[in-house]
């Protein structure tokens, strides 16, 4: 009847208003706008399509910028490969650039797209950045484009490496595809910060921290380690710089016992150690302890160390298993990215605890918790 019609239209409503809160949920939402097995002339296809008009042409003041929309649709191959759902984005996209017109060519949309060359769609960049249109439809002068792209550095190899000769893009630093040769005459290199202006930029990111931060000379020399000793010197960045500053300040935040001057060195060296000492393998390790010891007349290693078994003494771990130091510094450094909600990539050969090292960390994690404040007295992080 009418009014059982009216709840599953109001409910049909509340869920999709749902699916538009954010990003992740609108790819569900997406799914069903192109999803075939929906009869067209049902209530939640006419429902779908009013979502899909409204969101796009709803003007805020404030949330998500039109020129927003168009790109997390056109980014979406669900969307794209309809073609009738398509043709709505165009006619919608065609009328918000008719209301730029009657700016008096005044107002400016200026659009960023980063990591072009990482997708294959390379000719459909080509079309919008080059060609100024969007499948074969001009865009308004008012519309500009800038794009960045990840240079072509061929990847140092070992000799011992094996290669995927199956994978062309394996060759290359970053996995990019080839631009399009009109593409090119865009193109202006950018190069790579000076090792004064990086310093500079360490220097301010510094000044950021709410603690005092007078040791940027020890990031500024790891910074400098690291471009020199590993294979692709470009995979060092300020991101690391970044990283580094976040564990300390991570590290400053939680409660201690030591002297202020005492516990600012050992949150620096386990930052330090997070960012920079566990990237490289044992030769450079002795190197980088070397280059650590001349600047601080302190092993940088044997501290670190501490840290490690110190940190690593509360894991209950069944007496089958050894806690060797490959298994400590596995369960340090997940440890310390899962406390901070750091991305972390474990690598290494068969043997090495990788599995093992998430087990402990993460399905004993709960249990552990509450002995990290007697063995180890800077944690005191709540379940």
């Amino acid at each position: 009847d009418a009014s059982a019609n009216d709840e599953n239209e109001a409910l049909i409503v509340r869920i999709l208003d749902q699916f538009l809160q954010n990003e992740t949920n609108r790819l569900h939402w997406i799914r069903l706008l192109v999803d075939p097995d929906i009869n067209s002339n049902s209530m939640l296809s006419e429902l779908l399509k009013k979502s899909f008009k409204d969101w796009l042409n709803e003007d805020k003041k404030e949330g998500q910028p039109f020129h927003s929309k168009v790109i997390e649709l056109l980014s979406s191959p669900t969307f794209q490969n309809d073609s009738d759902i398509a043709n709505c984005g165009q006619t919608m996209i065609s009328g918000q650039m008719i209301k730029l017109k009657g700016f008096n060519n005044i107002m400016e949309l200026w659009v960023f797209l980063d990591e072009v060359n990482t997708s294959p769609d390379i000719g459909w960049f080509k079309e919008l950045i080059y060609d100024h249109s969007l499948d074969g439809v001009k865009i308004s002068n008012q519309i500009k484009v800038i794009a960045a792209c990840n240079p072509y550095r061929p990847r140092k190899i070992e000799n011992d490496e094996n290669v995927n000769i199956n994978d062309p893009l394996s060759k290359w630093v970053y996995r990019v595809f080839p631009l399009c040769e009109t593409m090119k005459e865009y193109v202006w290199h950018f190069g790579q910060l000076s090792q004064l202006d990086e310093k500079q930029y360490i220097q301010a990111m510094a000044r950021q921290l709410k603690e005092k931060f007078d040791k940027q000379k020890y990031i500024v020399a790891s910074q400098q380690f690291l471009r020199k000793h590993l294979k692709n010197e470009f995979i060092v960045s300020l991101r690391d710089v970044s990283r580094c500053l976040k564990f300390f300040h991570w590290l400053m935040q939680q409660p201690q016992t030591d002297k202020p001057v005492e516990w600012t060195e050992r949150a620096l060296k386990i930052a330090l150690g997070l960012c920079y000492y566990f990237r490289l393998d044992k030769r450079k390790r002795k190197e980088y302890d070397t280059m650590m010891l001349e600047r601080n007349q302190c092993s940088f290693v044997k501290v670190l160390n501490e840290e490690i078994d110190n940190l690593s003494k509360p894991f209950e771990i069944q007496r089958s298993v050894v806690k060797h130091n490959i298994l400590k510094e596995n369960l340090f450094v997940l440890f310390f990215c899962i406390a901070t909600v750091t991305p972390i990539i474990l690598i290494g050969k068969p043997g090495t605890p990788k599995t093992l090292s998430l087990y402990f960390c993460i399905l004993i994690y709960p249990r552990n918790i509450k002995y990290f404040n007697d063995s180890y007295n800077i944690i005191q992080i709540a379940n």
